[in-house]
């Protein structure tokens, strides 16, 4: 069951895969940006896959986000869960995957209260 439904309202919302796969504990948990009070960025990992998320306050807000963390040499999955009003679901949530390595970047377009989710896993 989901925190922010009932089983009976569900239509197959695929945000949902990244709340199937988050574990329950961590390897560790890394800040990498933020500001009380305006928007944060964090990132934890189990064993090896990484998960980071973003949110912002009542602004929207554009960042970058070095994914430096990630361990060198190794290519990853990135899976980006974000907001997007053009996507014809009622939780209006885009789900993308791209390839990406320690030197890659993340342009972040925040939405107001909005916020991005990644799931990182090695290929």
């Amino acid at each position: 069951m989901y925190w922010y439904d009932k089983p009976e309202d569900y239509q197959g919302e695929p945000e949902l895969e990244f709340w199937d796969a988050v574990p329950t504990t961590w390897d560790d948990t890394k800040v990498l940006d933020g500001r009380p009070g305006q928007f944060i960025s964090i990132v934890r990992h189990s064993g090896d896959d990484w998960y980071l998320g973003t949110i912002t306050n009542n602004d929207a807000r554009q960042l970058q986000i070095s994914l430096s963390f990630l361990p060198k040499g190794k290519t990853f999955e990135a899976k980006i869960y974000e907001d997007d009003p053009t996507v014809g679901t009622r939780t209006k949530v885009a789900v993308k995957t791209m390839k990406v390595d320690a030197s890659s970047v993340f342009n972040i377009r925040l939405a107001p209260s909005g916020g991005q989710a990644v799931r990182l896993r090695p290929l």
